[in-house]
């Protein structure tokens, strides 16, 4: 009996260090303004849905981020990743971004192209 204990004990301990290593570290958060300030103000940005899901999120008013323009982003790209997390975590949580590296300056944000994924810095103000 006292084994059966021990093991259980065990167990749970193993659960809950494996359980907290998986959660990112969230050392600092984005809400969608500080995206949208940081993008460009008059930016539209509009989910995408595919399977009950957010596939991504759909830029619009591109002209209005000098940002976005110089890197060859065009009007209707699709925003798949900020800071790493993608769109549908980022929708479940209410347009709250929690980011495993200080964005207080940068972060990254991925799109889905044509030719392929791209991932690129936005410096905020």
């Amino acid at each position: 009996m006292n084994t059966t204990i021990r093991s259980m004990i065990v167990l749970m301990a193993m659960f809950g260090v494996g359980a907290s290593a998986q959660e990112p570290s969230c050392v600092s958060t984005l809400s969608n303004a500080d995206l949208v300030a940081a993008i460009g103000k008059g930016i539209a940005i509009q989910p995408v849905f595919a399977r009950a899901s957010v596939k991504g999120f759909r830029l619009y008013n591109i002209h209005h981020s000098a940002q976005l323009t110089a890197q060859g982003i065009s009007t209707g790209s699709l925003m798949t990743h900020v800071c790493g997390v993608p769109a549908n975590e980022i929708y479940a949580k209410g347009g709250n971004i929690c980011c495993n590296v200080d964005a207080s300056r940068q972060f990254e944000v991925t799109f889905q192209l044509a030719d392929g994924e791209r991932k690129l810095t936005i410096y905020r103000p």
